[in-house]
């Protein structure tokens, strides 16, 4: 079985390739020795995938069997001409049962071009031995923008919010200073995921591969306080603010290190967000909150949003134990959660335990087999012991409740 980074890496082999062949084959056509090198390597990099596999473009963004391909964001124009021409086949989906060959995947350039040029129904018309076509039933593509399942659109909008938030990261290192749009683009992607499927950007932010970087573990941080204070049925104004202060403090106190500190952090960070004073009609109600939740932040004695400031300070405790405790290593989000009902006192723990569920995504268990496991999220609604698991390669709710270890 291919490894997730192994299928991430053939994915976005995939993408470029096909990319350069509709490119290719639509500027010189089918019988250009340029267009036949690229059928080629096309039958290379699907010979070395394994098979069957499946391509879906949906949501701004590619997947290998509906797992999200990790896309440079350089790279990110060859995936929106992708999806264009899967749009105008209408199709979702080319699924690899059989390696077909070269010269038959250039009947597959063939289509793809027609796609290119505009709608057409060439995917029908001319099938391509070995590959399939699919619409997917939960996803359909409109004039101006896509729809999909919860899933993939609450999972798109995660990996775009990290990026957003690498670029802040990148910028902070380089020059010192707060990007404004990425941090504010970040929390409205967190937003857009966690009310398609909270779960699943729990899932993807424990269980993806990469690295934890400091702009990872920041968006984990003011995911946490976004989806803390929605159960609690704050103001949407207030969510949104507050994930934002919670987002730029974070990823200052991550990038400089654990001796700077939450508050120090926000102290850094607030004359950037509150900017010159002189042009304060220019400043839009949303700065003016980020600027106060981040104040507050630093106050020693609070009198503005002071359960709000609490909530930050401990979902921001819980992330900068993600390494600290783990020399070496990355924490899972149980340990987490665990030594913050040991060693904080603030009722946001609870509030956050019976949020993410006793045995959140990431958590080893073992099941009443003796196999080990590894919890993907909620699973029986009436037993939190029996959570949805995957074993070796299956997915399934165990019939009887797992423990952990």
């Amino acid at each position: 079985m291919m490894s997730t980074d192994q299928a991430t890496s053939v994915g976005s082999k995939l993408v470029d390739v096909l990319f350069w062949g509709v490119k290719t084959a639509a500027a010189f056509g089918l019988d250009h020795e340029v267009t036949r090198e690229v059928a080629e390597e096309i039958h290379a990099i699907m010979q070395s995938a394994g098979i069957p596999r499946s391509l879906q473009l949906v949501a701004d963004a590619a997947y290998l069997d509906r797992e999200l391909i990790a896309i440079r964001p350089d790279d990110y124009s060859k995936v929106h001409v992708l999806l264009k021409v899967f749009g105008n086949l209408g199709v979702d989906e080319l699924s690899i049962r059989r390696v077909p060959s070269a010269p038959q995947l250039l009947r597959l350039l063939e289509v793809l071009t027609e796609g290119l040029i505009g709608p057409s129904r060439a995917a029908e018309d001319q099938p391509v031995p070995g590959l399939v076509w699919r619409a997917i039933p939960t996803a359909s593509v409109g004039g101006s923008c896509e729809v999909v399942d919860d899933e993939m659109l609450a999972i798109t909008q995660l990996s775009l919010a990290i990026s957003d938030a690498e670029r802040a990261e990148a910028e902070l290192a380089k020059a010192g200073t707060w990007l404004w749009e990425s941090g504010l683009s970040a929390v409205r992607r967190l937003e857009r995921g966690l009310t398609s499927d909270p779960s699943a950007v729990l899932r993807a932010l424990e269980l993806s591969p990469g690295e934890w970087s400091a702009a990872r573990r920041a968006v984990g941080v003011a995911r946490c306080v976004q989806q803390a204070l929605d159960i609690v049925d704050s103001p949407a104004s207030l969510v949104r603010a507050t994930g934002h202060a919670a987002l730029a403090a974070a990823l200052v106190s991550f990038v400089h290190g654990p001796s700077l500190g939450l508050a120090n952090a926000a102290r850094q960070i607030l004359p950037e967000i509150e900017g010159d004073r002189a042009l304060v009609q220019e400043t839009t109600p949303h700065r003016l909150r980020v600027a106060t939740v981040l104040r507050s932040l630093c106050a020693s004695d609070r009198r503005e949003l002071a359960e709000v400031a609490a909530l930050v300070e401990v979902a921001h405790t819980l992330e900068s134990w993600r390494v600290s405790i783990c020399p070496g290593g990355i924490a899972p989000r149980i340990d987490l959660l665990a030594l913050g009902l040991e060693r904080v006192e603030s009722p946001w723990v609870k509030v956050i335990i019976n949020m993410e569920r006793l045995l959140p995504p990431g958590a080893q268990v073992q099941l009443h087999d003796g196999r080990g496991a590894v919890v993907l999220g909620a699973g029986d609604p009436l037993d939190p012991w029996r959570p949805l698991v995957i074993a070796g390669a299956d997915v399934f709710i165990p019939e009887q409740p797992v423990r952990v270890g």
